[in-house]
Parts: C-alpha cells; sequence; structure tokens
C-alpha cells in the first residue's frame, strides 16, 4: 500500500502553493467568473451525431463542482445528477432538490447521490417549506419503485395483442400492434356515416403519433413551422443527393432522394437548411424590429445549433439562435429575441433580469411556459 505524499490542502492553500510555484491556477474574482465559465467550458464541447455504437468521438457531459451560493441560486434543468458531500439542511436542501429536479425533453426527473446522509433531514425540510417539493416527488428506495414499473409494463402488454411474445418474437409482435393500432381501419368502416363524425379528430391526432413513432415521413406526415404543424407531400427525386424542402404557405413539399418517403435522419438535416433560409427573412427583421422597441443593441446575430437550448446571448453580445426556433409561434418567437436582448444588459437569470424582460414584454410568462413545454431551456 502507497503512503499519501502530501497532506491534503484546501482550496486556498492549493492556489497560494501553486502561485509561489509560478503557476497560473484557474481562480478568478466572482465576477470574472461567467466569462471564465464561457471562454474554457462553453458547451456544446461538440456535436454528439459524431459518434457511432464502437466510438465515442464527442462526450458533452459536464461536471460542475460547487458551493452554497451557485448550488441553490441556479436553475438548470440540463443538470440530471447532483452530487452531495456536505451538510444541508431545511430550505437549503429543498433548493438544491429543486435545482436538479427541472425536468425538461427527455428528462423526467433528477438523481441525488447523498455521500453525506441528507435523507434525514428531509421529513423536517418538508413539514416546514412543502410547498416546493412534496414527499412523493422524492425517490428514496428502489423497493418501492419495481412495483410501478411492473404496472406500468402490464398496462402497454394488456393493450396489445398477445398472439407473439414481445421477447422472442419482436417483429411479429410490432407487426400486431402496428395493425391493432391502425385508427384508419376502424374509421374507414365507420364513415361516412355522420354518427362517426366525432371520432375523426381523436384518429386524425392517433394517426399523426403513430407516424411520429416511425422512422419515415411520408406524404400526409405533418410538420411543425411557425407554431403550426402543416401538410406535407413526399415527392421522389433520386436524382437528389440531399432531400430539400419548399413551403407554399398551405403545405410543405419535400423531394427525398429516398423516393415516396423519407427517414427522419435526412429530414432532419433538409429542415435545418430550410429553418435557417427562412431566418433571413423571418427571424432578423424582427431582431431588428424589438432593438428599437426596447433600445437594447445586439453586436450581431447567427444560427448556432445547440445541443440543449434555443438561443443564448455571448459575451460580446452576439444573439444565437438554434434554426429550431423557426417552429415557434411568431409571438413565441418575439419573446425568445427580448430575452436574448435582454441578456445584453442583464447576463444571468437574476430579478433585475426578468424585470427587464417584463418591461419590455409583459406577456412572457405565456411565452416561456410554451418554450418550457417544448421541452429546450433558453
Amino acid at each position: 500500500m502507497h503512503g499519501i505524499l502530501h497532506k491534503l490542502q484546501s482550496i486556498e492553500e492549493r492556489v497560494r502553493a501553486e502561485i509561489k510555484d509560478g503557476g497560473q491556477p484557474i481562480a478568478v474574482p466572482t465576477d470574472e467568473i461567467p466569462k471564465l465559465v464561457n471562454d474554457l467550458f462553453k458547451k456544446p464541447y461538440g456535436d454528439e451525431s459524431q459518434n457511432d455504437k464502437h466510438h465515442t468521438r464527442v462526450n458533452n457531459t459536464g461536471l460542475l463542482i460547487v458551493s452554497d451560493m451557485l448550488l441553490t441560486g441556479w436553475d438548470a434543468p440540463i443538470v440530471n445528477t447532483l452530487y452531495l458531500d456536505k451538510p444541508l439542511k431545511e430550505h437549503t436542501l429543498l433548493q438544491a432538490i429543486a435545482r436538479v429536479n427541472r425536468t425538461r425533453k427527455g428528462k423526467n426527473a433528477g438523481y441525488i447521490v447523498d455521500y453525506h446522509g441528507v435523507v434525514e433531514y428531509l421529513d423536517k425540510a418538508l413539514s416546514i417549506y412543502g410547498s416546493e417539493v412534496q414527499p412523493e416527488q422524492i425517490w428514496t428506495d428502489i423497493n418501492s419503485e419495481l412495483p410501478k414499473l411492473e404496472t406500468a409494463l402490464q398496462k402497454v402488454l394488456n393493450l396489445l395483442p398477445k398472439k407473439h411474445d414481445p421477447i422472442k418474437q419482436p417483429e411479429l409482435y410490432k407487426e400486431d400492434a402496428d395493425l391493432h393500432l391502425d385508427p384508419d381501419a376502424r374509421l374507414d368502416v365507420v364513415l361516412p356515416d355522420q354518427r362517426g363524425a366525432r371520432y375523426q379528430p381523436y384518429f386524425k391526432v392517433l394517426g399523426e403519433i403513430k407516424l411520429a413513432l416511425k422512422d419515415e415521413f411520408i406524404t400526409g406526415s405533418r410538420l411543425l413551422y411557425r407554431g403550426k404543424t402543416w401538410y406535407c407531400v413526399v415527392e421522389p427525386a433520386e436524382e437528389l443527393s440531399q432531400a430539400r424542402i419548399s413551403f407554399n404557405h398551405s403545405r410543405f413539399f419535400i423531394q427525398s432522394p429516398e423516393g415516396s418517403h423519407i427517414s427522419n435522419s435526412v429530414l432532419r438535416v433538409a429542415r435545418e437548411a430550410f429553418f435557417r433560409e427562412k431566418a433571413k427573412d423571418k427571424l432578423l427583421p424582427r431582431i431588428r424590429y424589438w432593438q428599437r422597441q426596447t433600445g437594447l443593441e445586439a453586436t450581431g446575430y447567427r444560427m448556432f445549433k445547440f445541443q440543449r437550448r434555443w438561443a443564448s446571448c455571448s459575451e460580446d453580445n452576439v444573439l444565437e439562435f438554434h434554426p429550431r426556433c423557426m417552429e415557434f409561434a411568431p409571438s413565441v418567437l418575439d419573446y425568445v429575441i427580448v430575452h436574448e436582448l435582454c441578456h445584453t444588459i442583464e447576463k444571468h437569470h437574476d430579478k433585475a433580469f426578468w424585470v427587464l424582460v417584463a418591461k419590455h414584454y409583459p406577456d412572457w410568462e405565456r411565452c416561456h411556459a410554451e418554450v418550457d413545454r417544448l421541452g429546450v431551456e433558453v
């Protein structure tokens, strides 16, 4: 067994020692932390779509080590796991839990790994400050979750045909499920009898859900643009190397090199190109409009494919928008623009920032809720 060569040091002791040895430690005054983080650790680190099942070229997982103020003073749905190694009690404990428990698309809950033993303080904290986190929201025992998992599985299995085994005969099972859940088969039998008309809107939604679960688009699928979903016509264009999308104010026309259908992966590239082009006509004029209205000035704008956010304002006040911002209704897109313009003055989501947002966009709460509903952080 090897012994410890050096005694453990506090952060302050280590920084002083590094300075004494001529090093340059990463330790800056509080007001310089945002610039340091944005310059050296700005996410995403790369495009994870470059990865495959054999090679991981990019990993966008980040670790952030914090103390009290940052731990309980920020709001980041991107955080999945909180590792606790210090005592937290009462409202401080609940605030820490609430930070990691903010949900987003693909994240239903946050996880806390408790190295210190703060669970014993939860009951008392919840009895005093129970409005922020409820007892049923705290998962502490896997034994209580296993029956819920079994119940959820049985609900799904009971809905589907039992002719084939989902584990031993997965392809046949999926075919049975596809036919069983086919809304048009039942609707066509009843219509055009008027008694079946009231079911048509429900089956229309179910049909769209079914198409969304498939890995391809076909004529009749729908695309979200400017707050509405639009009918799509997929046209074979096998002479093209990439798909092309056009819009005629009532429907989308998709020229597909794959024939009468288009896979989601190919469509994603074409859709992004379409959104980038439309941003010149739809987004840029609104940025100019809101700069005049608010008196807030950005130094420029660009489209940027973030991994987990819709938009951002850089340290030098360049506004950055994800191409999919073009999916937003005009009023929601206006809010996102004003939100980022306010970051040219107030860099953090503190009280002063939200006061400024409310001043320039009174309807901000409704629009912010719509952004949250779509599941990507602003």
